[in-house]
């Protein structure tokens, strides 16, 4: 049987390198705001939900709750690992979310660096050099996904000026050559 990728999310600011690995611990420290229960429903406004009211809900799935103002960007990162090869992965959204937000899906890429800055004191260096750090946002269809390697994925959402204020889970869909998987975003919308 082949294995599924691993799927989690991370704070939009968050440092995620080729060997960064699936750790609830792992996220507070990169920032994650809230480490929410991990819940699946369908596509549909959710009027003062609450994470607790969601368990016993279909199928599991890594969730995070983003908050966001009508007509602004917010971001959150989406990290995909697996312990095999594929020669593409890629990530997209319900055909339904598109109409209540404008949504970008961008691989991370990874530049290398010989060398850390000399003007950086070591205490506040994310990494030693040389090594290869995340740096540009990819605007392709899909990327190749390297077994045991992370690969993240910057996902930014805007509600549309005619979208009402209240909860929405929004779907993103990893897909690969074995398969889909889910990951839901809880999007607040102000």
């Amino acid at each position: 049987q082949v294995p599924s990728p691993q799927i989690w999310f991370a704070h939009s600011l968050a440092h995620i390198f080729r060997d960064t690995k699936p750790e609830p611990n792992n996220a507070w420290k990169q920032g994650l705001e809230k480490f929410v229960v991990r819940h699946e429903t369908k596509w549909s406004a959710v009027k003062n939900a609450t994470p607790l009211s969601l368990r016993g809900s279909l199928q599991t799935m890594p969730t995070w709750e983003l908050h966001v103002a009508r007509n602004e960007w917010e971001a959150v990162q989406l990290a995909v690992r697996c312990e095999r090869n594929f020669l593409w992965m890629r990530v997209k959204v319900e055909p339904e979310v598109e109409r209540l937000f404008d949504v970008q899906i961008r691989y991370v890429g990874y530049i290398h660096l010989p060398a850390n800055s000399r003007a950086t004191p070591a205490e506040e260096l994310v990494r030693k050099a040389p090594a290869d750090f995340p740096d540009p946002l990819l605007d392709l269809p899909f990327v190749p996904l390297k077994a045991n390697e992370t690969q993240p994925v910057f996902v930014k959402l805007r509600p549309k000026r005619t979208t009402k204020a209240g909860v929405y889970n929004v779907p993103l869909i990893v897909q690969t050559p074995v398969g889909e998987q889910k990951a839901n975003l809880r999007v607040r919308v102000y």
